[in-house]
């Protein structure tokens, strides 16, 4: 990650395939507040996204990937695609005061622009 708010992420957890199931680990205790999250490869933040319920409840969206909710779907294909190629795909919380469009107009992430 680059940029200055790079200090405000957290890594709160990480995903993996078992079983050839896409599953996540989150670090954190479960929280019902709102959250702006990213999806980090390395060092380069891959997706950022929000959730006005909590980060588990976007993380359990990825990991079913309902294609009737496009974007959910193609996160988790492109989530199952990284980890297939031997890429680490961690989870980060976003705990400054930016809004999730200021921090992707910041970052430029490649999936948040993925079709």
């Amino acid at each position: 990650m680059e940029n200055s708010s790079k200090k405000y992420f957290k890594k709160v957890g990480t995903w993996s395939l078992k079983n050839n199931n896409l599953n996540y680990e989150l670090f954190i205790p479960e929280s019902k507040k709102a959250v702006i999250y990213a999806l980090v490869i390395g060092a380069t933040i891959k997706y950022i996204g929000s959730s006005v319920k909590s980060i588990k409840t976007a993380m359990d969206r990825f990991k079913l990937g309902d294609e009737s909710q496009k974007t959910n779907c193609r996160i988790h294909y492109t989530i199952i695609q990284e980890l297939e190629n031997n890429h680490i795909v961690d989870i980060y919380m976003y705990t400054g005061k930016e809004t999730k469009d200021v921090l992707i107009a910041e970052f430029y992430p490649d999936w948040n622009y993925q079709k």
